[in-house]
């Protein structure tokens, strides 16, 4: 298997679930506890460009992955998310999103078991080559604002510069926001 190295931002705490599942991996861990969160992931980022591993995976410090996912580097794919759910207007909805005139919405056909291409993934599991990373201006990971109001998340945005990204829903996380999604 390629080299995994495991980023977690954290910006204060980790659910057990979580450290469990990394208690089980044999990769490189970082956890920065760093602040805001794009910030951290950048940072990340900078850790995981001096090691020698081929793939960053970072997963969020509320979300869970199920206990195969680095299977994903065998996508061949620069860019992947597992399957996170969020709760957006009290309904639960995979973060595979496409676009178009009216923005971002969810394809609820993203939902069936497979690699997706997609315009946007959420990063709360999300699987991303050294090439990728390599070929990218800094900062990797920012939120973007305009006049005050934040109009794009630094998920998004990451997406957006990449260009070519994939969701794959073989691999469903659990993701602990105010519910358990």
């Amino acid at each position: 298997m390629s080299s995994v190295f495991i980023g977690i931002p954290n910006i204060g705490t980790l659910r057990t679930e979580l450290v469990s599942w990394l208690l089980k991996q044999k990769a490189a861990i970082f956890m920065p506890q760093a602040k805001p969160h794009d910030h951290c992931r950048n940072v990340i980022v900078n850790e995981f460009l001096k090691t020698d591993c081929q793939w960053l995976l970072m997963v969020d410090s509320d979300v869970v992955p199920p206990d195969n996912v680095l299977d994903m580097v065998h996508n061949g794919v620069g860019v992947c998310s597992a399957y996170v759910s969020t709760c957006v207007n009290g309904e639960v909805i995979p973060v595979g999103m496409t676009k178009d005139k009216n923005g971002y919405h969810h394809n609820f056909k993203h939902s069936t078991p497979c690699l997706h291409k997609v315009d946007a993934v959420g990063t709360g599991c999300i699987l991303i080559s050294r090439d990728i990373l390599e070929q990218m201006g800094k900062p990797y990971f920012q939120f973007v604002y305009k006049d005050g109001i934040l109009i794009n998340g630094e998920d998004f945005d990451f997406s957006e510069r990449v260009g070519e990204v994939y969701f794959d829903s073989r691999y469903k996380c659990r993701h602990y926001t105010t519910i358990s999604v």
